[in-house]
């Protein structure tokens, strides 16, 4: 349970970062 916690918490975090590097394209 606790890895799975780790991975999500990390795809989150890059989506993020994919989020913030994505954003001044769409804008």
């Amino acid at each position: 349970q606790k890895v799975k916690e780790q991975q999500l918490k990390r795809l989150h975090i890059q989506a993020k970062q994919l989020g913030l590097k994505l954003l001044p394209m769409i804008t």
